[in-house]
């Protein structure tokens, strides 16, 4: 049986989703503070390169957001600023380099996605009813993250590839 699209599960593919409904507990990897640290400079040395200066970007380290159990990450705006705060799950310790370069461009590109997201459902939710809203945001939703996710994926391809420090010693 598949899972309904709603706008916690068309982040991703949606594992954890199945595997709740199977009741299977996934083990997670645990994060060390050098892991931490390298996460950390590599995004900002990414935002760097992809012209990302004028942001204020918080790396966070505090509990994941449930509503996003199944993202290898998140990137929240903060007000109508530049600003930013990107954490990560311990499911991106699952990831090979390639795809935790991948995960962090991706995460960095909604830097430059925010206002059109912002400025395309406030518009529609003011013109149409809840339930048109809330459609068009589950679908411009999907979009944003596909588009977000190709253009991610021909970055990542360029820029210097992230390295994970001790993966031979991820504690489980």
């Amino acid at each position: 049986m598949a899972n309904k699209p709603t706008k916690k599960n068309i982040k991703s593919k949606n594992i954890r989703s199945v595997d709740k409904e199977r009741k299977i507990k996934r083990p997670r990897n645990k994060w060390n503070v050098k892991q931490k640290e390298a996460v950390s400079l590599y995004v900002y040395s990414l935002a760097k390169i992809m012209k990302l200066q004028d942001w204020k970007i918080k790396v966070k380290w505090d509990k994941f957001c449930d509503e996003f159990d199944d993202a290898y990450a998140t990137n929240t705006p903060v007000g109508d600023s530049r600003h930013c705060e990107i954490r990560f799950s311990e499911r991106f310790l699952e990831l090979d380099d390639q795809e935790m370069t991948q995960a962090v461009v991706h995460e960095l590109l909604h830097c430059y996605y925010f206002p059109v997201e912002d400025y395309t459902e406030d518009m529609f939710t003011k013109a149409t009813d809840e339930k048109s809203a809330e459609l068009f945001s589950i679908g411009h939703t999907k979009l944003m993250e596909t588009a977000i996710d190709g253009i991610a994926d021909g970055i990542a391809n360029v820029v210097p590839n992230f390295k994970l420090p001790d993966r031979n010693k991820l504690k489980k």
